[in-house]
C-alpha cells in the first residue's frame, strides 16, 4: 500500500513538476521562442518573420510579452523587403479570459513601427498572406458582447503607408500618439494626433457602451476630429443602435474648400468651394425627424422628412434633392465608372408604408438625359404587388456606352417608355417601347420571372427599322444594307434554355423564320433549331450587301441543327436556287472544336457560268457542274472520300487523307483527271492553243517527313506520254527533288500556246532523265532531250540556296530547221553549243562556252548579272566566224503609214541614252578570222565597256586578209554635263575588201592608209555636230573596186553620183583604180574638204567642198577628165563639171548648162555651177601623179598648221 501511494505521488506531483519546469525553461529560452515564432509564421503565411531584438515572456495570471526589432517579409513583387517593421511591442493577456466569451487584453503598445500596405497592377495585395479557406463559413450565432476587451491601446511614433497601382502617391499616416481605453462596461474613450499626407490631425471623443452595436439598446457618443482646417463634430444618442431607431444626433462637417480636401486624397473632383454639411436627427415618439443640409461646396444634398428608423425604414417619407457639377466624379468615388462628366440633379419623394416603397416620382436629369420613375415597389425580398412606370429620354445615347457596355459607335437619341409590375406572388412582367434608336423601334412585352429565384423571361418582341444602315452605324456594325428590317416572335428562357417561337425576320422581302430551343447548359443537349430561308432573288440580296454578280435566281432552303453528343448535327435540305440543287448533311463532333466536321454533299448547277461572281474577271464556261462526295475533318486529319467534280463531259476525282500532323506526315492523296478534250476545255477557260484530244492523268501525292513523294502515272494526251515519279525532300526547299521523268510529244507545235507569237518547229520532242537530291543540292542525272535530230544533255546540281552548277550541251546536224524560229535563214550545217553554267538566277557564269556552226568556232567565258541592272562581262575568243551564208533579202512588208520626212540628219535628240538600257558591259572580243563572203577580216580585237552614260571601245583593231591593219578608239562620256565624244582610227596598207566581189582576188583590193580623228561635245546630236572638230585622211593605192560593192555599201544617192562621175563603171564589173586621196578638216562644225582625187585607168575626178554641220547645208564641186588614150564609146558621156548642193537629208546634183552633157536619172537643179579654179584643174587634172600631188598638198597644209 505504501508503495502504491509513493507511485501515485510521483505521477501526480513529480512528473507534472518536471514537465512544468521544462516548459518554463523553454519559454525562458529566447532563441527557442524566436525559432518557433518564425517557423509558425512561415508555415501559415509563406513569409519570414524575424525578431532581431530581445523576446521575453512573463508568465502569470496576466501574461506579458515583450519584443523588439520585429520584421515581417513583404510580397515577392513588392520593392520594399519588409511589409511590417515594429521597433517595440508589448502585449498583455489575461489567461483566465481565454476560457470566456470575451478575451481581455490589458495592454497593447506599439512603438517605432512602419507598416507598408500595397496593391500591384494585377490587383494583388501584399497583406493577403493567409491561405484561403475552401470550406464555406458556418453560420455563427449573433453575439451580444464584444469578442475582445482591449483595456489600454497605445501607439507611438508609427507610420502607415498605403499604395496602389492607380494612385500617384501613397497615403501616408504618421501617428505621434494614439491612446484608447475601454472598461468592462464597454465605455470607450480615446484621443490621438499625427499627420495625414503631411497635414496635421487630431481627434478626441468617447462612445458608450460600445457593445450596443451588437446587443442593441441605447448608445451615446461625442466625437471631434480636426484635419488641417477641416473639422467634424458629432454627438447624441440612439435608443436602439441595432435598428438605428430613436436617434437624437447632431453632426457637422465644415471647411474652406472641398476641392482641396478631395485633392489630398487623390479623389475625383466631384465638388469644390467652402462646405458646411449638417445633419440633424430628432426623435418624436416612434418617428425620427430627418433634416440633412448637405452643403458640400458645389455638391449639395438635401433631405427632409421622418422615418421610423435609419436601417431599413418601414414607415415615413423623405423628400430628396441632390445637385452636383460632375456626375462622372461622383460615380468614380462610388465605384461606378463610365458616367458622363456633366452637372446633374436628383429630385423626388419616397414614401415608406409597412415595407412598401412608393416613388412620387423620382427624377434623374443631366444636360441631355432624363429618367423618371414612379409607382410602387413591394416589400422585400419578393417585391410582390410592385408597379413601376419608367421613362427614359436621352438626346445622345452614345454618352452612356462605356457604362452599360454598348458598342463604341453607338450614337444618337433614344427613348424608353415602360412598365415593370408584379403580381401578388412576386412574378414580374414588363411592357416597354423603345423609340428613336436610329429610326428603329422595338416593343417588348411578357413575363420576366421571380426576383427571388432565377429570372425566366417569356417575351414577345416586335422590332422595325425603316433603314437598317443608320441602325448599323449606331450599333457599330458596318456594311449593313440600306433596306427595311422587321423582326417579330417569341423568346422564352426557362431552365437555362432559350425557346424561339416563330421568330420571323424580314429584310426587304428576304425572310428567315427560326423555331427551336437552345439549351445553354450540358453542351446544348436537347437543343434543336430549324431555319426556313426564302429569298425571291439572290442577286438582289447580294446587292443589299454590296456583292455583285450573284445569280439572278430565287433561293429557298431549310436548315436543321441539333446537338449530337458534344457536337452538332446539321442538314441543308430542299436547297433550291433556281435550277441549282443543294443537299448537305453532316455533324460537328465537338462544338468546342468546330473544325471537327463530317459531311456528305451533293451540289448541281445547270451552268458553271452561274458562279461568275466568284471570278468576276473571267467568263466561266456554260457547262453543267456537279460536285458530290464525303469529307471528314478532325483535329488529326481531313479524310476525302469519293469527291467527284464533273464539268460538262470533263471529270476529276479526289480520294485520300490529309493529316494535320507536322509536315502532313502520313497523308496520301489520289487525284484522277479524265478530260474529254483538253483543247475544248482550254477554250472554255479562255486558254487557246492547247493540243486537242483527251487527257487522262493519275497523280499520287504523299508527304514524307519534311518532303513530298509524288507520282504521275498513266499520263497520256493523245500521242503525248507522261510518266514522272519522285519526291521533294523538304517542302521548304522545293528545289531539292529526287525524280525520274519520261515525257514524249509527237510535235513541239503542241506547245504553241506557250509561245503564241512564234511558229514552233513541227518536230517530235522527248525529255527523260533523273534528279537526285543530296541534302542541300539536287543533282541532274543524265537528263537527255531530243527535238527532231537535235540532241541535248544537262548534268550538274541545283542547290536549295538557288546556286547551280550545270553542264549543258546541245548538238544537231542541220541548223536550218530553226530558220523560222530565228526569223533568219540559217545554213544547213551541223551545230553544237556547250557550256558550264554556274551561279544563281541573279548572277551566273558561262564557263568554257563553246559554239560551233559549220566552220564557225566561238569560245569564251562570260559573267552575266540579271539584277536590277543587267551586267555582261568576260571574254570571247573566236578562231573562225563564217558569215558567208548571211544574206539580207528585202521582203515585202506591210505598208506602214507614211510619216513626214525629217528636215535634219542629226536630230535635236539626246546624244546618248545608255542608262536607259539598264546594262553594264565589260567584254574583250578576239576574232582570228571573220569570213564575210566577199572578204576576210583577221585579228579583230574589241574591248567594249558600257556603263551608265559611258561607252568605251578600246582596243578597236583588225587586219586585212592579205596585210595591213587598222586600230583606234571610241570614247563617249555623258556622266557629268554634256556628252563628250572622242573617236580616232588609223590604218596602214589595209586591204579590207568591203567593196569586193565574192570571187575577187584579195591581192587586187586597193591598199588603204586611213587617219580619222573626231571630237565633240553636246547634249543633243545636233549640238554635238554643230561644234565638231577633227580631220579625215584617206589614201588608196592601185587595185580593183567592184561596181556592185559601191551599191552594197553606199546609199542610192552616192551610187548614182559615182555612176554620173564615172560612166565607165557601168560597162565593167570592176573599176581599176590607180590611186585616190581625200582630206577633210572640221572646225566648230565647219567641214572643209580639199583635195579629193579619184584617179582610175579611165578617168580622173577632182573635188572640193564644204559642209556646214550647224545648218547641214553642203556645197561640193567635181571636175572630171578622161585619161588620154581612152576612147569614148557610144552612150558613154562624161560630165566634166558637177556641183552637189542642198542639205544632208536632201542633196541634189547641179550641172553647168553650157558645158555639161547630162545622161543620168538624178534630179538636176537649175542653179549656177561653182567651177573649180583653173589652177586646181591644171595642177591635178594635168598631173601625171595627181594623188601624189594631193598628198603633198595635204602634208604641206598640216605642216603649216
Amino acid at each position: 500500500m505504501r508503495k502504491i501511494i509513493l507511485i501515485a505521488l510521483i505521477v501526480l506531483i513529480v512528473i507534472p513538476t518536471i514537465l512544468l519546469a521544462t516548459a518554463w525553461y523553454l519559454l525562458g529560452n529566447e532563441n527557442f521562442l524566436k525559432n518557433q515564432v518564425s517557423r509558425v509564421a512561415l508555415e501559415q503565411t509563406g513569409r519570414e518573420l524575424s525578431i532581431d531584438g530581445p523576446l521575453q515572456i512573463d508568465l502569470g495570471r496576466e501574461t506579458r510579452i515583450f519584443a523588439e526589432g520585429i520584421r515581417f517579409q513583404n510580397a515577392a513583387w513588392a520593392e520594399a523587403p519588409d511589409m511590417v517593421e515594429i521597433g517595440r511591442l508589448e502585449v498583455g493577456l489575461t489567461i483566465p479570459s481565454l476560457w470566456k466569451d470575451t478575451v481581455v487584453v490589458p495592454v497593447l503598445a506599439l512603438g517605432d513601427c512602419h507598416i507598408k500596405l500595397q496593391k500591384n497592377a494585377a490587383g494583388e495585395a501584399n497583406w493577403d498572406v493567409l491561405p484561403k479557406d475552401e470550406e464555406p463559413a458556418e453560420p455563427q450565432p449573433q453575439r451580444t458582447d464584444l469578442p475582445v476587451l482591449l483595456e489600454d491601446l497605445s501607439i507611438r511614433n508609427c507610420r502607415l503607408d498605403v499604395a496602389g497601382a492607380n494612385r500617384d502617391r501613397a497615403l501616408a499616416l504618421e501617428i505621434d500618439e494614439i491612446g484608447l481605453q475601454m472598461d468592462e462596461a464597454s465605455h470607450t474613450r480615446g484621443e490621438g494626433s499625427g499627420l495625414l499626407n503631411g497635414e496635421g490631425f487630431s481627434f478626441a471623443g468617447w462612445i458608450t457602451p460600445l457593445n450596443a452595436f451588437l446587443a442593441g439598446g441605447k448608445l451615446e457618443h461625442e466625437l471631434r476630429l480636426d484635419y488641417g482646417d477641416v473639422s467634424l463634430q458629432s454627438g447624441g444618442t440612439l435608443e436602439d443602435a441595432v435598428k438605428m431607431a430613436g436617434a437624437d444626433i447632431e453632426a457637422r462637417m465644415l471647411g474652406p474648400d472641398m476641392g482641396e480636401v478631395l485633392g489630398r486624397f487623390e479623389l475625383p473632383p466631384l465638388s469644390e468651394g467652402p462646405f458646411d454639411f449638417r445633419v440633424r436627427l430628432d426623435s418624436k415618439g416612434q418617428m425620427t425627424a430627418l433634416d440633412v443640409n448637405g452643403d458640400l461646396g458645389s455638391l449639395e444634398i438635401r433631405a427632409a422628412g421622418e422615418i421610423d428608423r435609419l436601417a431599413g425604414p418601414q414607415f415615413g417619407q423623405v423628400d430628396l434633392a441632390v445637385t452636383g457639377p460632375n456626375l462622372e466624379a461622383v460615380g468614380a468615388v462610388l465605384g461606378e465608372i463610365g458616367l458622363v462628366p456633366e452637372p446633374f440633379t436628383i429630385e423626388g419623394k419616397v414614401i415608406f408604408d409597412a415595407g412598401i416603397i412608393k416613388a412620387q416620382p423620382l427624377v434623374f436629369e443631366t444636360l441631355e438625359d432624363r429618367i423618371e420613375m414612379s409607382g410602387v415597389l413591394g416589400p422585400a425580398p419578393a417585391f410582390a404587388s410592385s408597379d413601376l412606370e419608367i421613362q427614359l429620354v436621352s438626346n445622345e445615347l452614345g454618352r452612356w456606352r462605356g457604362r452599360v457596355g454598348l458598342p463604341q459607335t453607338l450614337a444618337g437619341p433614344a427613348s424608353v417608355n415602360g412598365r415593370v409590375f408584379s403580381d401578388a406572388a412576386g412574378k414580374f412582367s414588363v411592357d416597354a417601347q423603345i423609340r428613336r434608336l436610329g429610326g428603329a423601334s422595338m416593343d417588348i412585352s411578357g413575363s420576366i420571372g421571380d426576383m427571388q429565384g432565377v429570372l425566366e423571361p417569356d417575351l414577345q418582341i416586335d422590332a422595325h427599322a425603316p433603314d437598317l444602315q443608320p441602325l448599323g452605324r449606331i450599333l457599330g456594325v458596318e456594311k449593313l444594307p440600306a433596306a427595311p428590317l422587321s423582326a417579330r416572335g417569341g423568346v422564352r428562357l426557362a431552365d437555362q434554355t432559350v425557346h424561339l417561337n416563330a421568330v420571323d425576320i424580314d429584310l426587304n422581302g428576304h425572310r428567315a423564320v427560326l423555331n427551336g430551343a437552345i439549351n445553354l447548359k450540358d453542351h446544348y443537349a436537347g437543343s434543336h433549331l430549324d431555319l426556313d430561308f426564302d429569298s425571291p432573288n439572290v442577286a438582289e440580296l447580294g446587292q443589299l450587301f454590296g456583292e455583285t454578280g450573284l445569280p439572278d435566281q430565287p433561293l429557298s432552303l431549310k436548315l436543321a441543327l441539333e446537338p449530337e453528343g458534344e457536337g452538332l448535327a446539321f442538314q441543308v435540305q430542299d436547297g433550291d436556287m433556281g435550277d441549282i440543287q443543294i443537299e448537305i448533311e453532316g455533324t460537328l463532333a465537338n462544338m468546342e472544336r468546330p473544325q471537327d466536321v463530317t459531311a456528305r454533299f451533293d451540289v448541281n448547277l445547270p451552268s458553271l457560268s452561274m458562279l461568275d461572281f466568284l471570278a468576276p474577271d473571267r467568263d466561266l464556261p456554260d457547262l453543267p457542274l456537279a460536285v458530290k462526295g464525303n469529307a471528314a475533318n478532325s483535329e488529326a486529319a481531313t479524310q476525302l472520300d469519293q469527291i467527284l467534280v464533273t464539268v460538262g463531259r470533263h471529270r476529276a476525282s479526289v480520294d485520300g487523307r490529309l493529316n494535320h500532323a507536322e509536315n502532313q506526315a502520313g497523308s496520301k492523296l489520289n487525284i484522277a483527271l479524265d478530260i474529254a478534250d483538253i483543247a475544248e476545255l482550254g477554250t472554255l477557260l479562255g486558254q487557246e492553243g492547247l493540243p486537242p484530244g483527251p487527257l487522262k492523268l493519275d497523280v499520287v501525292l504523299q508527304p514524307r517527313e519534311k518532303g513530298l513523294v509524288f507520282q504521275v502515272k498513266d499520263g497520256n494526251q493523245g500521242d503525248i506520254q507522261l510518266d514522272i515519279e519522285g519526291n521533294i525532300a523538304d517542302m521548304a526547299e522545293p528545289l531539292g527533288v529526287d525524280a525520274t521523268f519520261d515525257v514524249y510529244l509527237p510535235s513541239l507545235r503542241m506547245l504553241g500556246f506557250l509561245a503564241p507569237d512564234r511558229e514552233l518547229p513541227d518536230l517530235p520532242l522527248s525529255v527523260k532523265g533523273g534528279m537526285q537530291n543530296e541534302q542541300t543540292v539536287t543533282r541532274m542525272e543524265q537528263v537527255r532531250l531530243k527535238l527532231g535530230r537535235l540532241e541535248g544533255g544537262i548534268d550538274g546540281s541545283i542547290g536549295t540556296d538557288e546556286q547551280f552548277d550545270l553542264s549543258v550541251e546541245v548538238t544537231g546536224p542541220d541548223a536550218s530547221v530553226f530558220s523560222e524560229l530565228a526569223g533568219q535563214d540559217l545554213p544547213a550545217d551541223p551545230y553544237s553549243v556547250a557550256t558550264n553554267l554556274k551561279g544563281t538566277p541573279e548572277a551566273l557564269d558561262l564557263e568554257g562556252l563553246a559554239i560551233a556552226l559549220g566552220e564557225t568556232r566561238v569560245n569564251g567565258d562570260l559573267n552575266i548579272g540579271l539584277g536590277e541592272r543587267k551586267r555582261i562581262s568576260g571574254r570571247i575568243d573566236a578562231p573562225h566566224i563564217d558569215l558567208s551564208w548571211w544574206r539580207t533579202e528585202e521582203t515585202e512588208a506591210e505598208a506602214e503609214p507614211e510619216s513626214a520626212p525629217s528636215d535634219w540628219m542629226f536630230e535635236d535628240t539626246p546624244v546618248l541614252q545608255i542608262d536607259d538600257y539598264g546594262l553594264d558591259t565589260d567584254l574583250n572580243i578576239a576574232v582570228a578570222k571573220l569570213d564575210m563572203g566577199n572578204t576576210l577580216i583577221r585579228d579583230i580585237a574589241l574591248g567594249i565597256e558600257l556603263s551608265p552614260n559611258l561607252l568605251r571601245v578600246d582596243p578597236l583593231a583588225l587586219s586585212g586578209e592579205v596585210g595591213g591593219s587598222v586600230s583606234g578608239q571610241l570614247f563617249v562620256d555623258a556622266r557629268s554635263g554634256p556628252t563628250q565624244m572622242r573617236y580616232s582610227l588609223n590604218g596602214s596598207a589595209l586591204r579590207l575588201g568591203l567593196l569586193a566581189m565574192e570571187e575577187q582576188d584579195p591581192n587586187t583590193y586597193p591598199p588603204m592608209d586611213l587617219e580619222i580623228e573626231f571630237n565633240g561635245a553636246g547634249t543633243t546630236r545636233r549640238e554635238m555636230m554643230a561644234g565638231l572638230n577633227g580631220k579625215f585622211r584617206l589614201y588608196l593605192d592601185s587595185g580593183q573596186i567592184a561596181s556592185a560593192g559601191v551599191g552594197l555599201i553606199f546609199s542610192d544617192f552616192i551610187s548614182e553620183l559615182f555612176s554620173l562621175l564615172n560612166p565607165f563603171a557601168k560597162s565593167s564589173p570592176y573599176t581599176t583604180l590607180d590611186c585616190a586621196a581625200a582630206a577633210a578638216d572640221i572646225t566648230d562644225g565647219q567641214v572643209e574638204a580639199f583635195p579629193i582625187v579619184f584617179h582610175t585607168q579611165d578617168i580622173t575626178i577632182v573635188s572640193e567642198g564644204q559642209v556646214d554641220l550647224k545648218t547641214e547645208k553642203l556645197d561640193f564641186s567635181f571636175n572630171t577628165k578622161p585619161r588620154k588614150g581612152v576612147g569614148l564609146s557610144a552612150g558613154v558621156l562624161v560630165n566634166p563639171f558637177i556641183k552637189v548642193g542642198g542639205r544632208l537629208v536632201s542633196p541634189s546634183v547641179e550641172l553647168d548648162p553650157e558645158r555639161a552633157v547630162v545622161s543620168s536619172g538624178l534630179a538636176v537643179a537649175t542653179v549656177g555651177v561653182s567651177l573649180l579654179a583653173k589652177s586646181l584643174s591644171d595642177r591635178f587634172l594635168s598631173s601625171k601623179d595627181p594623188c601624189g600631188d594631193a598628198r603633198k598638198e595635204i602634208e604641206k597644209r598640216e605642216s603649216s598648221q
